[in-house]
């Protein structure tokens, strides 16, 4: 390696790193008001400590009891890898502090705190925009001295000394939020052409388990960092569908996580039992050692035998925070989902201060997100609107039945909908329709059918459907109308290519 030698203003410059202290508090122009939107974060976003634990320190606050919250926070997060309840972060600041004076400062601040917390996806993301760069320049600076002490040590005429130096600034560099480095196309295509191969064969897809879906998706079902969704009215079928959807990527060896917003967990897990066992539903209890049984036959075969995990929130109190933030707490304990399916999206907790429609969308998008940046795959399910209900009997749900909410369909890689009218309830048959399939074919059926005892889903050809529909018809002594009603969807006179606002025309 060539010698450097450093004239006498190079070494000045460098010399002058020397005087920077270790740290250094938070710009000036960052007040007490900024700083204490970012503490309220760490001490409510449970999400936003696992960005930022490693990006800030507690010196970095100014206010002294700001930096004995947050040592407080870290402390806890790191030995328990949560956030620490607002009674834990209490209980830690009446132990610490012994006088009162003092101790009913710190309470009244934290209170202050959690008041000044607001949830959302922009606001966490700004805020950690700035500390980023914040604690890049800290880095370098930090980076900086270290190369002056390798420098002084070892001299600047050796060569391991450039290559501490090299190593010490490429570490500085590197810092980052989680970001990857893109695709490099020329250096990557004997293994994207491996990965095809795999698709191919469906071993990195995520499937709905009906051959006639899942056969018209390219490479036979979903990726990682996409979103699929199934809508229906209530009632039809959209969360035993979701279960069936989970049931067949557990099969194929995908680790699920399912979150419930309108079940409680244990009775989504009865439902996997029966689905997963083939027993009855409603004699699980009675035929558990089968139960037992057929639980150990299904992990025998599998080297990891932990694959899914039931999460229920109340409704309406989970958000797309929530749930990154719970994804990020069942990572670290070592289960890291492949798949995770959201039961449903009309569950979730909107945005505050705009119009309902508006936050379904918005949900959706940062799902799609979320399944990006995770590299995931998600399912979930929606809701038609009043005449998407209308036409789910007559004829089938398709993009023009969300009305102002049409921005839920955009962020999708694949939906389908579920329809079915009161004779098609009492046979637990379903119409399903390929609402999108963003790299597939779309819009055509699909016939489903639901054994009301172990709650699974089959797929039927169009004549057993048809044959089903015609046996229940004579028994019932119904006779063929000249218009379709409520009770009556007629396949031969139905033509997907002849409606009229999803209706058809007759």
């Amino acid at each position: 390696m060539t010698n450097i030698i450093l004239d006498d203003t190079q070494r000045r410059v460098l010399e002058s790193f020397s005087k920077l202290e270790n740290t250094e508090s938070f710009p000036d122009n960052w007040d007490r008001d900024f700083q204490r939107e970012i503490l309220s974060m760490l001490v409510k976003d449970n999400y936003f400590v696992i960005q930022a634990v490693d990006m800030i320190m507690p010196e970095y606050f100014v206010d002294k009891v700001h930096k004995d919250i947050c040592k407080i926070v870290f402390d806890y997060f790191r030995q328990y890898l949560l956030l620490p309840p607002k009674h834990v972060i209490v209980h830690e600041i009446n132990t610490q502090i012994t006088d009162a004076k003092k101790r009913s400062v710190y309470l009244s601040e934290l209170k202050t705190l959690c008041d000044f917390y607001h949830p959302g996806v922009e606001g966490r993301d700004y805020l950690l925009d700035n500390i980023f760069n914040f604690a890049q320049a800290q880095r370098m600076k930090y980076a900086f001295s270290e190369c002056l002490d390798i420098m002084r040590s070892k001299g600047i005429r050796n060569t391991q000394t450039w290559d501490e130096v090299k190593t010490a600034l490429r570490e500085a560099l590197l810092f980052e939020r989680n970001f990857d480095e893109g695709l490099d196309y020329f250096g990557t295509y004997e293994e994207r052409y491996k990965q095809m191969l795999d698709e191919e064969d469906g071993k990195e897809r995520f499937i709905t388990g009906f051959p006639s879906i899942d056969s018209n998706i390219k490479g036979g079902g979903l990726s990682y960092g996409e979103i699929g969704a199934v809508i229906a009215p209530s009632g039809v079928g959209k969360s035993l569908f979701l279960t069936n959807v989970a049931r067949s990527n557990m099969r194929r060896g995908k680790k699920v996580l399912y979150i419930s917003l309108e079940m409680k967990q244990e009775k989504i897990a009865e439902r996997m039992d029966s689905i997963l066992t083939g027993i009855d539903y409603s004699d699980l209890y009675q035929n558990r050692t089968q139960v037992f049984a057929k639980f150990k036959e299904f992990m025998e075969s599998r080297e990891d035998k932990d694959l899914l995990r039931i999460k229920e929130f109340p409704a309406a109190s989970a958000d797309i925070n929530t749930i990154r933030a719970y994804f990020s707490q069942i990572s670290l304990r070592n289960f890291r989902p492949d798949l995770v399916v959201v039961d449903y999206i009309g569950e979730m907790r909107d945005y505050v201060g705009i119009p309902t429609h508006e936050s379904r969308g918005k949900i959706v998008r940062d799902l799609r997100r979320f399944a990006t940046e995770e590299q995931v795959c998600v399912f979930t399910a929606m809701q038609p609107n009043r005449s998407g209900k209308e036409a789910a009997k007559l004829g089938y749900i398709d993009e023009q039945h969300f009305g102002d909410s049409a921005a839920q369909i955009r962020p999708l890689d694949a939906c389908w909908s579920l329809n079915q009218n009161s004779i098609e309830e009492d046979l637990g048959l379903m119409r399903c329709w390929a609402v999108k399939i963003r790299d597939g074919k779309s819009r055509f059926w699909v016939f489903l059918q639901r054994d009301p005892r172990n709650l699974q889903f089959q797929e039927i050809d169009k004549a057993t459907y048809g044959s089903s529909m015609s046996k229940h018809k004579e028994s019932k002594g119904i006779k063929q109308s000249k218009n379709l009603g409520a009770e009556e969807f007629d396949m031969e006179k139905f033509q997907p290519t002849k409606l009229q606002n999803g209706v058809p025309e007759v």
